[in-house]
């Protein structure tokens, strides 16, 4: 059984029963229930079976880089996103499912590979940027993995269409890494006021559900809304990243909008983790927490306004793991 058979399987699991939530001294409802979820969807098989999956394509395909590959593949970095992945590919393929999709079992294989492969070749991109964890050779690549994205997506779902959506959210994508880029040791340019912006940093992702939703002939205002939902949802991503890496990015010379203005206070060689938790003191924390809580609330209105209950499910459970994450002192 691969892993398009046992997502199937999955979403028969998760409509034909009630989720039942036990609850004990030590836990609560949404733990029960997160906990639930995923007992039904066995989400550690999923990602078994997912990772099984795309490595027989990547290495047929990129077979001449396997040594690399092979490497790549023992990185907490890469692993980390190779797991959110798994879940996304999983809803992705039940929305497909109960949308009747016209994608046979073969397309749809091949739309979760697209889905690692865009992810994965630009995170190689940002991970030899921004953590000089690599030589030059990284940046080679992720170019042949967003290459090989762009490669299915055309074959699944030909047409100029395809070409111009891939297009557009490539460069969305480059317009928000140049600017930050290009502010390298210098003072964050982004603002809180406009945080959307950030979530450009996955409009690759982008392209992956404006093209599902279009084949579901969605109306333009039902697509429009859905993707700003994911744009929200992209941009929490973000800033969670930016806090675990804030010490990295720092020393690299990215000052990120949870750490703005740090190296006006503190200088550039003036890095250490006391100052960091003294600059991110309750007000910035609270701009943190109370952002994410707007686009959260933003994204559930509007799966919940369109009838996306797969949707609302899949950011619930988003959203739950960014709670279980904060710690309030």
């Amino acid at each position: 059984m691969d892993f398009v058979d046992y997502c199937t399987l999955a979403y028969k699991k998760l409509l034909d029963s009630d989720v039942k939530i036990e609850i004990s001294d030590k836990s609560s409802i949404f733990e029960s229930f997160f906990n639930s979820i995923s007992l039904k969807l066995s989400a550690d098989e999923l990602r078994k079976k997912y990772r099984e999956g795309v490595y027989k394509t990547i290495d047929k395909e990129l077979g001449q880089y396997k040594q690399e590959v092979e490497m790549l593949r023992t990185l907490k970095e890469v692993k980390f996103y190779e797991n959110s992945i798994s879940v996304y590919s999983s809803f992705i393929i039940f929305w497909i499912i109960e949308n009747k999709l016209k994608l046979n079992k073969e397309e749809i294989k091949a739309f979760t590979e697209a889905i690692y492969s865009g992810t994965i070749g630009y995170r190689l991109l940002d991970l030899h940027q921004d953590h000089n964890l690599f030589g030059g050779e990284i940046i080679v690549l992720g170019y042949r993995f967003i290459n090989l994205y762009e490669e299915l997506l055309m074959k699944i779902f030909p047409g100029v269409n395809t070409f111009k959506i891939i297009k557009k959210n490539a460069a969305k994508y480059c317009e928000v890494e140049y600017v930050e880029k290009t502010n390298r040791w210098k003072q964050c340019p982004f603002e809180w006021e406009q945080v959307e912006i950030l979530g450009n940093k996955a409009a690759p992702l982008f392209t992956i559900f404006e093209l599902i939703f279009k084949r579901k002939k969605l109306s333009a205002t039902q697509v429009k809304d859905l993707l700003a939902a994911f744009r929200g949802l992209a941009v929490c991503t973000q800033l969670n990243d930016d806090l675990n890496d804030v010490e990295e990015d720092l020393l690299n010379g990215f000052e990120t909008l949870v750490m703005k203005g740090y190296y006006k206070k503190y200088g550039k060689k003036d890095i250490t983790i006391e100052k960091i938790s003294k600059h991110l003191d309750q007000e910035k924390s609270k701009q943190f927490y109370n952002t994410q809580v707007r686009l959260y609330n933003n994204a559930r209105n509007i799966f919940m306004r369109h009838n996306q209950h797969l949707l609302l499910l899949l950011m619930e459970l988003q959203y739950y793991q960014f709670n279980n994450n904060i710690a309030i002192e």
